[in-house]
């Protein structure tokens, strides 16, 4: 649980700094909303898009560092993007590493959710286990 507080932060951070990234005009290839077997079944956005800085193409899949209610397929069908044209879409890049993009920058409201509570039920589990319970 804690390291995947800390795999959230890591996201987190990526979602704030999205916000100063430049952006580029990217041509998106794929965009649906796949589901997740499992009970109740879960769904994930799908996207695949490519774009261009600096004369190299880049290809990537991410829409947005954090996530939202997996559990909704119309929450998920709604954050696929709509493009103005044909398969154009702004593709905002980490100018650092430009291969590190996103579709959506900024945190959403589930950004800092899942990390905040995996931190807090891990250090809980962890004091458990350093101070059992006296039965």
């Amino acid at each position: 649980m804690v390291l995947g507080a800390f795999y959230g932060s890591w996201s987190a951070w990526f979602a704030v700094a999205s916000r100063r990234w430049p952006f580029a005009v990217g041509r998106l290839l794929i965009a649906g909303v796949y589901e997740m077997s499992g009970i109740p079944p879960a769904y994930a956005p799908h996207v695949r898009y490519q774009y261009d800085v600096n004369g190299v193409t880049y290809e990537a899949r991410r829409l947005r560092f954090g996530g939202a209610n997996p559990f909704s397929r119309a929450l998920r069908r709604a954050e696929i993007p709509a493009h103005p044209a044909p398969g154009e879409v702004r593709v905002y890049y980490d100018p650092r590493k430009p291969q590190r993009s996103c579709l959506f920058p900024g945190p959403n409201e589930g950004t800092f959710a899942l990390p905040v509570l995996l931190f807090v039920l891990g250090i809980g589990a962890l004091a458990l286990g350093l101070y059992p319970v006296a039965s």
